[in-house]
């Protein structure tokens, strides 16, 4: 088998080598038939990039270094705009790279061990890429920074087409794919301010990226999941997410004095554990004399030992530029360096508490990988929008500036002390935060983590390039013998994903061939979607069967028609058995979702086995009238046994568990019947069980009957990470949780969560912490889990819970009833006066507040409502659960009603909350944070103030206010017994709430234009639909 050869072409500058070349290195340590060629640029600013680049390789025997010649320097007035002078320089090159690139290709077609593979480029590299292409190569772009920057420049082009001028810092704040908020213009990169020509040259260079066949990114997906998920479009390449690429040796670089180094790091050993703040402003972070003066001052004043490395002005000592009497008072408490400092090592060095940096995309990764937090310090380049991101973003860096940049004014020296205070606070939030980062960034890169993948992934592509050869483009599935054999020889056959998109997309093309049409309805291309996985599976045996392929290489298309497989698939029904349980919002979920695959799925029915609680009387009406009339839903009513002793009432969680449990048998002889039905027909097939979370105990019964069992998760990926972990913990702490249990670290969280926070289950002494534990037991043992939630969301919790152990996760929501289908307890009367008053008030303008079928309160808390409500002055709509034998009038304070007047309504009982979120007057919702009700407060765009109540409201809460920003903090942790919320902080809230042009309202209004676009034809959810059906149709 012939090696690969891939040719690298990286940017000299410092940052961009270090990156590229680490990258290089790593790819031929993970294959040993591939190796590197270097082509080095010489260019006049950067006069050290030829001795730093080979001692980055030095002896690498797989790595080829080829110089470049030096060509004339560009006119001096294009040093106006460095990215322009760079593209310019680039371009001076191009003849000199064709050259170069026909030689090696030459010389490698006369071999035959060896094929270029590939060309990867700098992204500033894009002016060659017409030089590869004619070459016949396939380009890659390896982008030294990050997803952010990525998203802008994708950004530029589309809207240069609209927009042909530069940006201004008063432009307004941009919406950008990758970004959770709005980015401001004032934290954009340099060149798209620039009239000199830098900002063309991003246009030019960014109009280039989507021609690549890939993008290489030195980033990790668990810190960038939700600008992975945005990015990965279907629009742009493949992203191969392989970072952090570090030079974790700290190679010497040739400016580095090794007297001071070794200076350097013996003070540092004399210093205590993080007790050190170290500032570095990277290769091109020079100050003004009042500048460093005013840093000086700040360090005095913060009292904390330092590390700084300053480019002293020429001619100047450290004694002119500093305050008078400063190296004296500092002593042995600081230290400082002029020039290049060993960075990385200094950054992996115990003392070092924090860093004050410029942002650089690399420093962000050498200080997340060594747990050191950053305070931001910007200066060119990306590195505002870098420090935007580590601030507003990700919540992993203290905001010094963001949009520092030469010329802006000082940055003060009290700003830079409670910068440093801050930074170097030892037990605080964004510590802990950096450290679990830091935790990530080291599980991607190791074996079987996200970058490790992607670079196998990165790798195989390559090979796969090798064999996609046009004929066997045209000979699918009649492989000609020699092919059928390299094939064979390629380890991962079935397994790759490069392997598995490619088989696919053949196995379609063959399928339309046999049919002898292109899909013309949606319903033929619903078919399409179960086939692929059906056919690949089947070249598969053909690929791997090089007796057959050899049998049939000279057959025709017309002599081997399809397989029974795939008429099997073709020609049976599929129906899937569901067991919901009867609280109202699991029903709304699940029911809406099994309505959601008949309609995508026309061969494909469900029957929904009913259970009667006592305490649920309405769920056999409400599920009636949810399933309305759908002719391929069967309902079938399991028999109302004796409820559980009353004393199980005090843990709800147990005595539905136990409730469950006494269901089995009964469960087990209707899902006989239903199997019995089924294989006496030809035309129809049980393919699976899908089980509320709640309901884990039928699983048995499905075993027992050979059936896969899926799990729909009616709440999200949150909550599904704390399950999986309560097992894990009760192996080694078998009691329940308490209140003040440390903080808790769980998948899926980017933050340490509070104990206070967690489900009232887990503190249950009644039951409720072991059903948990029970139920959670069995969650891996599924086929797959189903969840109420959509990827856009929870990008990062997906991809932690992605983890190789959990079965697959299929993001389907929102799954909501839009219709906003009539509770059997709906007053129809106040229904039409709610709407009708709804329909009078102005737009955005109205509260509404309401708090679950189970949200009750006491006399006293709701008087503290009523008087928050009224001194906010907005308009409300108060949905109350009355005390019994009780009025308004008598519970509410005296005059209140008088008072506001038409400014408020207020309901008693159900109301139609979907049809109120939906109404135009509707400007915030105060809410108990039940999952149904959050993504239909987003759906709609309507901003939260969190009031949660029981089961998992409280760990919603938190993450919406400190994982997504999505919400109000009202509060996040109330329980009933916890004391009253007083009506100063409902007032603040909604005052909060009912801002008109709030950032919260916008990002709100983002995500539900994501969560919109999501159930959408071609989103994540939908998607992630058609692969559940793939999935229990296609592979029986």
């Amino acid at each position: 088998m012939k090696r690969s050869e891939l040719v690298f072409i990286p940017a000299p500058g410092i940052g961009h080598l270090v990156s590229t070349l680490e990258f290089a290195k790593r790819l031929i340590y993970r294959h040993d038939r591939l190796s590197v060629t270097v082509l080095c640029m010489k260019l006049p600013f950067a006069p050290d990039a030829d001795a730093y680049t080979k001692s980055l390789v030095d002896s690498q025997s797989r790595v080829t270094l080829i110089d470049l010649p030096q060509v004339d320097s560009p006119p001096p007035e294009l040093l106006k705009s460095p990215e322009h002078y760079i593209y310019v320089c680039i371009g001076s090159l191009i003849p000199h790279v064709r050259n170069v690139l026909t030689d090696i290709v030459s010389s490698r077609s006369n071999s035959d061990s060896i094929q270029v593979s590939g060309v990867v480029l700098d992204f500033f590299c894009m002016p060659l890429m017409d030089v590869v292409n004619e070459l016949g190569l396939p380009p890659y772009m390896f982008l030294t920074s990050n997803l952010g920057f990525l998203g802008l420049m994708l950004y530029l082009p589309t809207r240069h087409e609209q927009i042909s001028s530069e940006f201004k810092d008063s432009s307004p704040d941009v919406i950008l794919s990758g970004f959770v908020n709005p980015v401001p213009a004032s934290v954009l990169p340099s060149p798209v301010f620039d009239k000199d020509g830098g900002y063309i040259t991003f246009i030019k260079l960014a109009q280039r990226f989507r021609e690549t066949k890939g993008i290489i990114v030195n980033s990790f997906a668990e810190l960038e999941s939700h600008a992975l998920n945005t990015l990965s479009d279907g629009q742009t390449p493949p992203i191969y997410m392989v970072g952090p690429v570090l030079d974790l040796k700290g190679q010497a670089h040739p400016s580095l004095d090794r007297v001071q180094r070794n200076k350097i790091m013996n003070w540092l050993d004399e210093q205590s554990p993080s007790s050190v703040v170290f500032l570095c402003f990277g290769s091109m972070g020079r100050f003004g004399i009042s500048q460093l003066i005013e840093i000086a001052a700040g360090l005095e004043c913060s009292g904390h030992r330092f590390l700084w490395s300053i480019r002293v002005p020429q001619l100047q000592s450290l004694e002119e530029i500093l305050p008078q009497g400063f190296l004296e008072r500092t002593g042995g408490k600081g230290m400082i360096c002029d020039g290049w400092v060993p960075q990385a090592e200094v950054l992996a060095h115990s003392a070092i508490g924090g860093f004050i940096s410029h942002c650089g995309w690399n420093s962000i990764l050498e200080s997340l990988w060594h747990e050191v937090p950053i305070a931001t310090w910007p200066l060119y380049a990306e590195q505002q929008m870098n420090a935007f991101r580590m601030v507003r973003e990700f919540g992993l860096a203290v905001e010094l500036r963001l949009d520092c940049r030469d010329g802006r004014g000082l940055v003060m020296a009290d700003e830079i002390e409670t910068a440093v205070r801050r930074l170097m606070e030892n037990e605080s939030d964004l510590r802990k935060k950096v450290k679990e980062m830091s935790a990530m960034a080291r599980k991607a890169v190791s074996e079987g983590g996200s970058s490790f993948t992607a670079i196998e992934n990165f790798i195989n592509d390559q090979r796969c390039f090798q064999f996609t050869d046009p004929e066997i483009e045209e000979r699918i599935p009649f492989l000609i013998e020699g092919k059928a054999n390299l094939l064979c020889a390629w380890e991962t056959i079935g397994t790759s994903v490069s392997l598995q998109v490619w088989l696919e997309s053949k196995a379609i093309l063959y399928i339309l061939a046999q049919a002898r049409k292109w899909p013309s309805t949606r319903i033929d291309k619903d078919i399409l979607l179960i086939h692929p996985s059906v056919a690949t599976k089947t070249l598969i045996i053909i690929i791997s069967d090089t007796t057959r392929a050899k049998d049939w290489q000279n057959k025709s298309p017309k002599t081997l028609g399809r397989s029974n497989i795939h008429q099997e698939a073709e020609m049976k029904w599929s129906e899937l058995v569901f067991i919901p349980a009867p609280g109202i919002g699991h029903l709304v979920s699940t029911l809406e979702y099994a309505k959601r695959l008949i309609n995508r799925h026309d061969r494909l029915s469900v029957t929904v086995l009913c259970m009667k609680l006592p305490f649920a009387p309405d769920a056999d009406a409400y599920t009636k009238s949810l399933v309305g009339s759908q002719s391929r839903v069967t309902l079938i009513d399991l028999p109302q046994v004796d409820s559980p002793p009353p004393e199980l009432l005090k843990s709800p969680v147990h005595y539905f568990y136990v409730y469950v449990k006494s269901l089995i048998p009964y469960v087990r002889n209707v899902l006989i019947d239903v199997l019995s039905s089924c294989s006496n027909s030809d035309l129809i097939q049980v393919s699976g069980v899908v089980l509320d979370f709640f309901c884990m105990p039928l699983m048995d019964v499905a075993n027992e009957l050979g059936l896969p069992s899926y799990m729909f998760f009616t709440s999200n990926l949150g909550l599904l990470g704390l399950m999986l972990y309560l097992p894990t913990r009760h192996e080694q702490i078998s009691f329940e949780l308490k209140d003040s249990s440390p903080d808790v670290i769980l998948s899926g969280f980017v933050n340490p969560v509070p104990a206070s926070v967690l489900p009232s289950p887990v503190f249950d002494k009644d039951g409720g912490y072991i059903t948990y534990i029970k139920l959670a037991q069995r969650f891996r043992e599924t086929k797959g889990i189903i969840v109420n939630s959509f990827t856009e969301m929870e990008s990062h919790a997906l991809n932690s819970l992605t983890d190789g152990q959990t079965p697959p996760i299929y993001m389907v929501g929102p799954v909501l009833d839009l219709k906003g289908q009539a509770h059997p307890s709906l007053d129809q009367v106040q229904h039409g006066r709610i709407m009708k008053w709804l329909d009078e008030q102005p737009p955005s303008s109205v509260v509404f507040l309401c708090f679950g079928s189970m949200g009750r309160f006491g006399i006293s808390q709701l008087r503290e409502i009523a008087a928050g409500l009224e001194c906010s002055g907005h308009r409300f709509l108060w949905s109350i659960s009355m005390p019994q034998s009780k009025s308004l009038e008598e519970i509410l304070p005296q005059g209140f009603l008088e008072r506001i007047g038409g400014k408020g309504m207020i309901c008693d009982g159900w109301a139609p909350q979907v049809e109120i979120l939906a109404h135009s007057s509707m400007g915030g919702f105060v809410s108990h944070c039940g999952w149904n009700s959050i993504l239909e407060s987003l759906w709609y765009g309507v901003p939260i103030a969190t009031w949660p109540i029981y089961a998992e409201q409280q760990m919603n809460a938190f993450r919406m206010v400190r994982e997504f920003g999505l919400a109000v903090e009202l509060r996040l942790d109330y329980r009933d017994g916890r004391g009253l919320v007083m009506a100063d902080e409902i007032e603040t809230a909604v005052r909060r709430l009912m801002e008109g042009d709030s950032e919260l309202r916008k990002k709100v209004k983002e995500m539900s234009e994501m969560a919109r676009k999501a159930v959408a034809e071609g989103g994540s959810s939908f998607t992630a639909v058609g692969k559940f059906i793939n999935d229990i149709v296609g592979c029986k």
